[in-house]
């Protein structure tokens, strides 16, 4: 090739592109297969292999595609001698295509459908050979490199599909480049006819380029919709703008991190923040993850949290850390998960096994990886149950998966990491990071204290002073934050440093303190008991509007919402994030709520308020063209006008609620006569003057709700009312009807429906709560198939309702045989033995209830399986 200098720097630059678009190339030894001879060798192979399995395939079909590669070579050594390296990207690539494919029936199939059609495309370059057409004709060689590109196009995407980092439907793209170099080659070639070629080979794979990524930009914002989750990054910026400059260095600086960080051990890919409550752990774990990311590691993180329980589910979880993978390596994930999403599409938002196998697939194949889960205590201990053990899964799963967990000591997080993880204490090691937060804060403290009147030498004074607010806060960064939230409130410079003078110890006397302030102020208790007692988090604008509706009123005057600053009548108990209301710190509930308090606030004093609050704003003037018959032809500017107005700010969290508050009533102490008095008047007021508007057909299935309402045995026709109000917003909860009793998959008075959520994302994850396939076995009941999104639910429901219901072979009485059983009894028992995983029996009832000549709903024992039962049982009702 030393006169064509030219022709190898082609092949040279093809075969360069060639590895450039290749995944893992460096795991092919292409040049120990440089003849015909091994791809032969290994069609052979494959011919016994399959000969002795049975599946012998019609290998012969791609012998004219083999055949072509070997007359194309021979071609080019007419007017260049092919070095091995160029050589064995033609034979070393087909042999492993053919290798790997050869284990999949399927896709050994179709890669010699496609082989056959290119076979067939091939010009017969043994006749341009013969024909001496490749004589001083620099043009007809160009094309030759050409069809050299396309041989290892198609091999390049055939090797990257296998390897499952690609598609092949660039394939048809290249078929098109080879009729086309192939009718050119027919023809007579000139340097023009070159130029088009090039021209039109660069256009199409351009082409085939901007399509796919286009796709995968559309796949990535639908994948983006379903999975994300919007609260846990804006928990992480929000965490990381609380700390200060330099914040965590200490534990960046640790043996245990640094051992966590860099080690291979085994022991230490385990790493756990401990600390006690309000000790600045959420910060810290938002500060590390922005410290990983800095360095370039792929961090993959989840916030959770005691208000937002939905994402305490496995699923959610989950979804948020592959979402997370996917946004750093599109172009490798995106195809892998969309593939998952829409193959098995219910089990990719339901079955928490299959998303888990899949962020396990995808977390072993990404090189270094750090997880971290912050606020594992936060959630309840039924999900804590079902994450524990998926997290040590992929700890124990993936050596290249690093664990951080941040996390009080419960005893169950204890016994589930205690003994797999290296522990680091945060209150004992975080002075300095509250130190630094101090006198962050004091700055501003002090530009707003010079702007008042103070001086230099009174803001030196009180900075002397909050050197105790760092020793007295032992560690608790809450501590910090609560004291200097009094300090701020006082009215003067002696109060504010007869305050840091005399500072609280501990958080119990901080939060004292702050209820001696608002202790003679009624409408700053009334906030904390609305805040405490609501069933999902309030906005500033619902609990104002809350607070100005009086049982006296029989509608809105002048004002919709009281005119008041909370964070002024409530001070540093209370935060306002994003316009919703809530405690500073969970510690906060418990303290307000419990004895150390002297319960301050009361449970039942604050559901009182709310079924207070929300019957009378039913009974508002403004609702009466609602609730009227007529309401369709009402007029509509009318209605919008009170909208506007903001007549209805407090509606939905009000119709949504109301009869959970009513509820609470029953698992509470009885209420004093005079206030037990009005709220039966209320009632009945509402029912008369409102119409039960939830009575249905199914008025024998509501009497499952009379124990909510226990409180009212007294008076049983609010009782029963209630019960059907209850019957019917438990049904258009669930989705079981809506309000015009048509089936429906919108869960209406879901609490997320109140509030909405930022994105698809966090809605389509929390859909997956409202799945309760632990269904009641006695079939007349209403929960046969309403059922409860918890097993602990069912077990309570059912030792009160249906103590005979117990384990499906305990109901087989001595000699009772199940012949003897009718269908009904046998349908309850069947679901019974599938949620039980018992097999043989399983195998014993069907057969009979089909003897009966009664239907076995499959569809519905697949779903029970699917949830509880083994694989044998699974295969068994396939």
């Amino acid at each position: 090739m030393a006169s064509n200098a030219w022709l190898e720097d082609a092949f040279s630059d093809a075969r360069r592109d060639f590895f450039s678009e290749l995944k893992n190339p460096l795991s092919y030894q292409f040049l120990r297969f440089g003849t015909i001879e091994d791809v032969y060798d290994e069609v052979e192979k494959i011919q016994k292999i399959q000969s002795k399995s049975k599946s012998l395939v019609a290998l012969r079909r791609i012998e004219p595609y083999i055949e072509g590669l070997r007359d194309y070579i021979g071609a080019m050594d007419t007017f260049a001698q092919l070095k091995p390296e160029f050589i064995c990207l033609i034979w070393g690539p087909l042999k492993m295509i053919l290798q790997f494919a050869s284990s999949v029936a399927t896709a050994f199939q179709k890669l010699l459908g496609v082989l056959k059609e290119v076979g067939a495309m091939l010009p017969q370059f043994r006749k341009y050979a013969e024909s001496k057409m490749f004589d001083q004709n620099n043009e007809v060689k160009s094309m030759m490199c050409l069809f050299y590109r396309d041989i290892l196009d198609l091999h390049m995407e055939m090797l990257n599909f296998f390897n499952k980092k690609g598609k092949n439907s660039i394939i048809s793209a290249i078929q098109g480049n080879i009729e086309n170099h192939k009718m050119i080659m027919n023809s007579n070639v000139t340097l023009e006819h070159v130029l088009q070629a090039y021209h039109h080979r660069r256009i199409t794979l351009q082409k085939h380029e901007d399509d796919k990524k286009y796709q995968n930009q559309m796949r990535l914002k639908i994948l983006s919709d379903i999975m994300t989750s919007v609260s846990c990054h804006s928990k992480l910026h929000s965490s990381i703008e609380a700390t200060s400059a330099g914040s965590g260095e200490w534990f960046f600086s640790s043996l245990a991190f640094q051992s966590w960080l860099n080690s291979k051990a085994f022991s230490e890919k385990g790493l756990w923040i401990r600390g006690i409550p309000g000790a600045g752990k959420t910060n810290l774990t938002a500060n590390v993850i922005h410290h990983l990311r800095n360095e370039g590691r792929l961090v993959l993180f989840v916030f959770l949290s005691h208000d937002s329980q939905f994402l305490g589910d496995p699923i959610p979880i989950l979804h948020s850390l592959i979402i997370q993978a996917i946004n750093a390596d599109h172009d490798k994930l995106v195809p892998i998960v969309w593939d998952a999403y829409t193959n098995k599409r219910q089990d990719f938002t339901s079955d928490s096994k299959f998303v888990k196998e899949l962020f396990l697939n995808i977390a072993k194949d990404s090189g270094s990886l750090f997880v971290v889960v912050d606020g594992l205590d936060e959630i309840n201990d039924h999900k804590r149950r079902k994450l524990a053990p998926m997290l040590l899964e992929a700890l124990e799963g993936c050596e290249n998966l690093k664990l951080l967990l941040s996390a009080r000591s419960e005893s169950d997080i204890v016994g589930s990491f205690n003994d797999k993880m290296v522990s680091v204490r945060v209150d004992e090691n975080n002075g300095p990071d509250i130190g630094g937060y101090v006198q962050s804060e004091a700055k501003g403290w002090f530009a707003e204290l010079r702007a008042l009147g103070a001086d230099d030498s009174d803001c030196s004074e009180i900075a002397a002073s909050l050197n105790g607010v760092v020793t007295r806060a032992k560690g608790m960064f809450l501590y910090a934050k609560l004291v200097l939230g009094i300090a701020k409130s006082q009215p003067d410079l002696n109060s504010i440093r007869a305050e840091l003078a005399n500072l609280p110890n501990g958080l119990d006397q901080a939060y004292k303190r702050i209820l001696i302030r608002i202790h003679g102020n009624p409408i700053a208790k009334r906030i904390l008991q609305w805040v405490g007692c609501a069933k999902v988090p309030l906005t500033e604008c619902e609990v104002l509007q809350a607070l100005l509706i009086d049982s006296l009123m029989t509608d809105f005057t002048k004002q919709r919402k009281l005119w008041l600053d909370i964070n002024a009548a409530c001070g540093s108990v209370i935060e306002m994030k994003d316009g919703v209301v809530r405690f500073v710190h969970f510690t906060a509930f418990e303290y307000l709520f419990g004895m150390q308090s002297d319960n301050f606030l009361s449970r039942m004093d604050g559901h009182f308020e709310a079924i207070s609050s929300c019957l009378t704003f039913f009974l508002f003037n403004c609702f009466d063209e609602i609730f009227s018959a007529d309401f369709a032809n009402q007029n509509e500017k009318n209605l919008q006008s009170r909208i506007l107005s903001g007549d209805f700010i407090l509606f939905r969290y009000a119709a949504d609620f109301w009869l959970e508050h009513v509820r609470a009533l029953t698992q509470n102490s009885t209420l004093e006569d005079e206030r037990a008095d009005l709220i039966h008047r209320l009632l009945a007021r509402f029912y008369k003057e409102r119409g039960n508007t939830a009575t249905t057909d199914e008025s024998d299935s509501s009497s499952f709700f009379l124990a909510d309402f226990q409180y009212f045995s007294g008076a049983p026709t609010i009782q029963n009312s209630l019960a059907a109000s209850a019957q019917f917003l438990d049904r258009l909860r669930y989705g079981h009807t809506t309000p015009d009793g048509e089936t429906s998959l919108i869960q209406t008075f879901c609490q997320f429906h109140h509030n909405g959520f930022s994105s698809i994302v966090e809605r389509d994850s929390h859909e997956q709560t409202h799945r309760r396939l632990n269904r009641c076995p006695a079939s007349n009941c209403i929960y046969a198939s309403l059922g409860f999104q918890y097993e602990e639910d069912l077990q309570k429901h059912r030792v009160a309702f249906h103590p005979d219901h117990g384990n499906p072979r305990d109901r087989l009485q001595p000699g009772v045989q199940l012949s003897g059983l009718t269908a009904r009894e046998l349908s309850a028992m069947l679901e019974h033995t599938i949620l039980s995983d018992d097999l043989e029996l399983t195998r014993n009832i069907i057969p009979v209830i089909s003897e009966q000549g009664r239907d076995v709903d499959f569809n519905l024992l697949l779903q029970l399986a699917a949830w509880k039962g083994s694989g044998d049982l699974i295969d068994y009702l396939i």
